[in-house]
C-alpha cells in the first residue's frame, strides 16, 4: 500500500477519546480503541429539511436547515489471539467493547452552568479514524452493541452502532442557527402572503383561502353565502 493512501483491504483503528470540559474533543486522551477489519465499516449521512405551508397556495416550501446525525456502523469478528499468554480471547475482547458501551465516565462540572453531570447517562466520545475524519464526524454516542456466538467456535460476531452526537453547548448553537433559518423562511412566507392579499385588494380579486374562509364563516352563522358572479 502506498504511504498516505487508505486501503479498504487493511484494518483500520477506531479510537474513542475523552471530551474536554468545554465540550471539545480531546483526541489525545484515548479511552477505548479497537481494530476494524476490511470492508466492515459504513457511514450513513442525510440532510435535514423543513416544510412550510403558504396560505392560499398549493404545496409547501422546502428549506434545508442542516444535517441529520450521521450513523457509523461497524461489524467485527472477534477471534482468540494465537498466543493467549500475551494476547486475549474473543470473550475478553468483547468485554473491552462492553465496557466502552457502558462507559459513563467520571462526574464533571460544567463550567458555564456549574452543574455536576451525573454518571447515569452514557458517555459522549470524541472519535478518531480515517473514515470518520473524512466525514467530519468528531463526537459520537455508543448507540448500540449486539453480539452473536459462532457455532462450534469461540469466535464472536459483533455489530456496533455509533451515533453522531453533539455536546450540549454545540447543540444549542446549532439549534439557534436552525431557528434563525426557520424565522427567515417564515418572514419570507409572511411577506409573500401580505403581498398577495394587497394585490387581491387592489384588483378586487379574492384568493381561494379568503373565499373558503368567508363561505365557512357564513355557513357557521347560518347565513347564505353570496352567489358567485356568472359571466
Amino acid at each position: 500500500m502506498t504511504q498516505g493512501i487508505l486501503s479498504n483491504e487493511v484494518a483500520q483503528v477506531i479510537r474513542l477519546c475523552a471530551m474536554k470540559k468545554d465540550g471539545t474533543p480531546d483526541v489525545g486522551s484515548v479511552l477505548h480503541r479497537f481494530p476494524v477489519g476490511e470492508r466492515s465499516i459504513s457511514i450513513e449521512q442525510a440532510s435535514l429539511k423543513d416544510e412550510v405551508e403558504i396560505p392560499g397556495r398549493s404545496g409547501k416550501v422546502k428549506q434545508a436547515i442542516g444535517y441529520e446525525d450521521a450513523v457509523v456502523r461497524v461489524g467485527l469478528l472477534l477471534l482468540d489471539d494465537d498466543d493467549l499468554t500475551d494476547g486475549k480471547t474473543a470473550m475478553q475482547k468483547y468485554e473491552d467493547l462492553q465496557r466502552a458501551f457502558r462507559d459513563r465516565g467520571d462526574a464533571v462540572t460544567d463550567e458555564q452552568s456549574q452543574v455536576t453531570l451525573s454518571q447515569d447517562v452514557p458517555l459522549v466520545f470524541a472519535i478518531q479514524s480515517p473514515l470518520t475524519d473524512a466525514c467530519g464526524i468528531k463526537t459520537v454516542l455508543f448507540d448500540s452493541l449486539s453480539v452473536d456466538a459462532v457455532e462450534g467456535a469461540t469466535d464472536l460476531e459483533v455489530t456496533i452502532s455509533l451515533l453522531e452526537f453533539e455536546p450540549t453547548s454545540t447543540q444549542i448553537e446549532r439549534r439557534n442557527k436552525e431557528n434563525a433559518v426557520l424565522a427567515e423562511t417564515q418572514a419570507e412566507v409572511d411577506s409573500l402572503t401580505k403581498a398577495t392579499q394587497e394585490h387581491n385588494r387592489e384588483t378586487g380579486e379574492e384568493s381561494d383561502l379568503e373565499q373558503a374562509f368567508r363561505q365557512g364563516k357564513a355557513s357557521a352563522m347560518g347565513e347564505e353565502p353570496p352567489l358567485e358572479d356568472v359571466e
